[in-house]
Order: structure tokens, then sequence, then C-alpha cells
């Protein structure tokens, strides 16, 4: 942080200032400026409110508008993020509306020690089992739809990333992790 900020300083640009619910660095800076510490400060994750959300596996989809901002990463480089990040929303929304029937994902459930389903269930749901993740019930998936068109269902890091999003999901249906409006960063 301090290396970033003394180059903004020289380059004229804002100072370089990370909140709580965009890295741990802000939760231990912010910990630091507002609370009196009369011992040697540890950063906990349990003091992140967002911690759902701070994870290493999304810190580039998080942080890029600073870093292009910051000139840390290329335009090419935060282009290829951005269509990672539309990857990801388009499998999450496409394993939100596509349903499995009984029949091609029953067995998988079993096998895995969780209940089979009685009527056709979003490919979400099912997900968000515990003990299933997204490549068990791949199989079952193709069987129901034209899986080919789908070029983001071949790759295992958008997958991942999905399956992440999707259990994380609280009970309103309402995604947890909400990346910051990096598209329009301005400092």
């Amino acid at each position: 942080m301090a290396g970033i900020n003394a180059a903004a300083k020289i380059l004229g640009k804002k100072e370089f200032v990370l909140r709580r619910s965009e890295a741990y660095i802000g939760v231990l800076v912010d910990d630091l400026v507002t609370k009196s510490t009369d011992e040697p400060y540890r950063m906990f994750t349990s003091r992140a409110e967002s911690r759902l959300l701070l994870r290493q596996d999304n810190a580039d989809r998080r942080l890029s508008a600073y870093g292009l901002y910051y000139g840390l990463i290329t335009p090419e480089e935060l282009v290829i993020i951005q269509e990672k990040d539309e990857a990801i929303r388009q499998s999450i929304s496409f394993f939100n509306s596509t349903k499995i029937t009984p029949n091609s994902v029953n067995a998988v459930l079993e096998a895995k020690g969780t209940n089979p389903i009685e009527f056709s269930e979003t490919a979400s749901k099912i997900i968000k089992r515990p003990e299933i993740g997204i490549v068990d019930i791949l199989p079952a998936m193709k069987e129901n739809m034209h899986y080919e068109s789908h070029s983001f269902l071949r790759d295992a890091e958008v997958l991942k990333q999905a399956e992440i999003e999707i259990k994380y999901e609280d009970i309103s249906g309402n995604n947890m992790i909400r990346l910051p409006g990096w598209r329009s960063y301005e400092g």
C-alpha cells in the first residue's frame, strides 16, 4: 500500500485506500486507524465482515480496476479478467436456469451420499448441496441440453468460481459475492 501510494503521489493520482469490504489489508488498516491497540495487532479473518468475498481466488476480479488505474496491470490484462468475470456470470445464470431430471442425476446423488430428488430441480439448487460439485452433475446435464454450445462449461477455473459463488449464495437468492464496480473505477 505504501509503495503504491508513494508512486501515486509522484504521478499525481489519488491515494490508494482499500475499504474493509475490498481486501484484508483494508480491514487491517481500518482496525489500526480506528481502534486503539494496547498490544501487538493480529489480523483475524473473523474481523472481516465480507470474509466470504475476500478470497485469493477472486482477487483479480475484485482489485483489477485499481491495478489498471495505478498502472499495475495493462488494459489487455483487464480485458482478460473482464472476459473471465463475464464467463463466470454466464455460467451462474446457466446453472440457475437449467433443470435436471431425477432420472439423470439421482444415481450421482445417491453415490455421493445425499438424498435423491423427486422432481426436476435447477442445477444450482443441486450444486448447493455440500456433497455435490459442478463436475459431479455435468454428465447429467449433457443429456438435457446443448452442452457443447457453452464454452464456459469447458473452463475448469470458471466452473470452480461459479460453484463457489453458487454455494455462497444466501437463502434469499442474492449472491453474496458482490464485486465492486471495477468497470467504472476512476480513482
